[in-house]
Parts: C-alpha cells; sequence; structure tokens
C-alpha cells in the first residue's frame, strides 16, 4: 500500500544517529528527542499531520509513508496524509474497513505489524497497489493510542536498502507513534477549542439580534398593564412573546415556543415573528390570524418542525379575554380574592405546522379589575428541583 501527497516538512535535517536507523539506544533516543521538539512545535493539525509522515519517512528510510484516522462510526480508516507518488489518490478514494489489510488488522489488534513479505501474507490487501501501480514490498504499521484509545494507524513502506523493517525499527517507529498520537490529540483539543470559542462569539451575536425581536416597551393601552420575561436555558432558543396594541383600546398578547433549541429553532422563532407581524398588520381578527399563520408555517417547516403559541386578545373596555390556543399550555388566571391562579381550560388546536387548514376555537372569558393573566412556556413548568422532580 502506497500512500501520499505533499511532503510538507521543515528543511531541517534528521541528526545522523536517527538516519543510521538500526539499533542502539543511544541513536533511537537521538532520534526520538529531535522528533519530540518536532511534534511539540505546533498546534496546526494539518501542519501537524504532514510534518509527523515526513519525519516518519526520513527516521524510518523508507520509500512512503501515510497515516490513516479511525471512523468509528463507519468502521473504517481513513487516510489523513500519504507521502508517495501515488498519495493523492489513496487519499481521495481509498477507505479501509477494520480487519482488512495490514492496516484494518493492525486497527482492529491495536498491535504493531512487520511485513517483510506482503505478497505472502494473508493479511495483505493488494487492491491499493492494483489500483495505482504501486509495488509494496514491506511494511511497518504501528497503532496510534490516546488514553481516549486508538484514534488510527501509522506506516512506513518499502524501507531503502536490501533489508526489510526489523524488530529495532518496530520499537522506534511505535516509540514516535505514540508521542505523535499524543500530539494528534492535543491539537485536535485545541481545534476544537478554537472552534467553540468561535462557536460562541456567534451565538452571543445571534442571541443579540434574537433579543432584538422581543419588544423593549410595552404598549400603553388604558385599563392593561404588561410583564415579560424570557430566559433562555442556552445562548439562543425557540420561546419568544410580543405585545400588540389594536384598535378599540384592545391589546393582542402573544407567547410561543418552537420545537427544539439552539440556534435552528431561534431561526424558525424570527421567521415566525416576521409573519405574524404581517398577518396582524393584514387583519386584527385573531382566528384568521392563527389559521394563517399555521398554513404558512406548514409550508415552511423542516424536519418535523413545529410551534405551539397561544394569542391572548384582551378588551379591557369590556372586561373580557378571547384566547386562542395551538398545541400551548394553558395560560393562568388569577381573580381578586380567588388566593391562587388556576389555569383556563382552553380548546387546544394542534402546534404551527404541523396540520393545514386548521381551524383554532376562541376561548373566552370575563375579567374583573385586577385579574391577571399570564402566559408561560414548558421551559418554566418542566424545570426540575435537585432531585429532578418537575416544579410544574
Amino acid at each position: 500500500m502506497a500512500d501520499a501527497p505533499q511532503e510538507q516538512a521543515r528543511s531541517r535535517s534528521l541528526p545522523r544517529a536517527a538516519m543510521v536507523g538500526a539499533g542502539e539506544t543511544r541513536q533511537l533516543l537521538s532520534a526520538l528527542v529531535f522528533l519530540a521538539s518536532e511534534l511539540n512545535s505546533t498546534l496546526d493539525l494539518g501542519e501537524l499531520l504532514n510534518t509527523v509522515m515526513a519525519r516518519a519517512k526520513e527516521v524510518m528510510i523508507a520509500e512512503a509513508a501515510s497515516l490513516m484516522f479511525l471512523d468509528e462510526e463507519a468502521g473504517e480508516l481513513t487516510y489523513e496524509v500519504a507521502l508517495s507518488t501515488v498519495g493523492d489518490v489513496l487519499r481521495k478514494t481509498y477507505r479501509l474497513p477494520l480487519g482488512q489489510g495490514i492496516a484494518g488488522h493492525v486497527a482492529d489488534k491495536a498491535e504493531p505489524y512487520i511485513c517483510n513479505a506482503p505478497y505472502e501474507d494473508p493479511r495483505f490487501s493488494p487492491e491499493a497497489d492494483r489500483a495505482t501501480g504501486f509495488v509494496t514490498r514491506s511494511i511497518l504499521c504501528v497503532p496510534l493510542n490516546t488514553p481516549e484509545g486508538l484514534i488510527g494507524v501509522a506506516q512506513v513502506i518499502n524501507r531503502k536498502g536490501e533489508r526489510g523493517f526489523s524488530e529495532d525499527d518496530k520499537v522506534l517507529f511505535q516509540a514516535f507513534a505514540d508521542m505523535a498520537a499524543v500530539a494528534i490529540a492535543n491539537a485536535r483539543l485545541h481545534e476544537e477549542a478554537v472552534e467553540k470559542r468561535k462557536l460562541e462569539r456567534e451565538m452571543s451575536v445571534a442571541r443579540q439580534i434574537q433579543q432584538s425581536f422581543l419588544p423593549e416597551d410595552f404598549p400603553t393601552v388604558e385599563g392593561l398593564s404588561f410583564e415579560a420575561c424570557m430566559r433562555p436555558a442556552f445562548q439562543v432558543g425557540g420561546d419568544f412573546y410580543d405585545l400588540f396594541p389594536l384598535d378599540g383600546n384592545r391589546a393582542c398578547a402573544v407567547i410561543g415556543d418552537v420545537s427544539g433549541k439552539g440556534a435552528s429553532a431561534a431561526l424558525y422563532m424570527a421567521c415566525l415573528h416576521s409573519e405574524l407581524h404581517m398577518a396582524l398588520d393584514f387583519d386584527e381578527n385573531p382566528q384568521q390570524v392563527m389559521y394563517r399563520l399555521n398554513n404558512i408555517m406548514h409550508k415552511r417547516s423542516r424536519r418535523g418542525a413545529f410551534i405551539s403559541m397561544c394569542l391572548m386578545l384582551v378588551d379591557p373596555t369590556e372586561g373580557s379575554a378571547t384566547i386562542f390556543s395551538a398545541g400551548h399550555p394553558e395560560p393562568l388566571l388569577y381573580e381578586p380574592g380567588q388566593g391562587s391562579a388556576a389555569p383556563i381550560s382552553c380548546d387546544n388546536g394542534f402546534p404551527l405546522g404541523v396540520v393545514p387548514d386548521q381551524e383554532y376555537a376562541p376561548t373566552r372569558l370575563q375579567l374583573t379589575k385586577g385579574a391577571v393573566l399570564l402566559g408561560y412556556t414548558d421551559g418554566a413548568t418542566e424545570a426540575r428541583t435537585a432531585g429532578e422532580d418537575e416544579f410544574g
């Protein structure tokens, strides 16, 4: 098996002892100390991988070197670096199942393996040679182990000179691979940390944008006062609320919850927010608004996304409230002298976006002076105690 592309290593030459290759402890230590300094010189994963394999090829006096990462989900090895005359072909097209070929055998057993007569070894898989025209004469393959487990294998192919790879070569290459595995794991962690910081910055901006959709000032409607609060469990979420003054000294309060969490829910929420404003501008009839919104969101729904929503139309002059609920938790009503708030039994329809042409029936009630209507999302009721009991 041959292996691939650009040998982007630094041009410093190895110590003479490392180039001799074969056996004394001082020679091995000299090579390993040099390689340790190389491996610890960068946290850039791409640069590190090329450095690792270029040095491996040089240290082991080999014609080709490759590094394959384990795809645990697929149960396959994939080429990340392949330094040889046919490396590009391998890196782009070749995947090796665990247990197949020398590399697959090493990954499966997590043990190093020397093969100096590959075409006589039943473990050897000649498909890559046939596909590329490369001729494999000898292979030294070792596992890349980390404390979290195997991440791949490293191999050198065709040792230059008359002899194949030796046990001393195996000791040296495995020691090198152990250091390389730690360096690769550190580089991956660094990459993940950089991506995490980038995502956090982006989510912070997304949260600011999401907050901008919520009303900063509540409308002035004689006989009514408003309060609202939202605290996302994550940087952004799918909960929302809004308040609209209507003609005739009335007001419309809306609270909703998009299925799911994070950025996708926030984007869906922003879409609904815009459609809600347009629907209310077009028609102040809340029943028609609910019907229209449901059909719009049904057309735009992806991967089963839906929205629970409660719309409350309040008329303080008549002392009345009309409630439309689309799969949302029942609002609560507190009346003066009542002692505690009680849930309002609503005619609850499907959440928005689930079934087209859904008719939402109104629930009407009379309000006395001092009454309080409370809408909320299930993020409040499903919050849990330390003992995992829901607050309700």
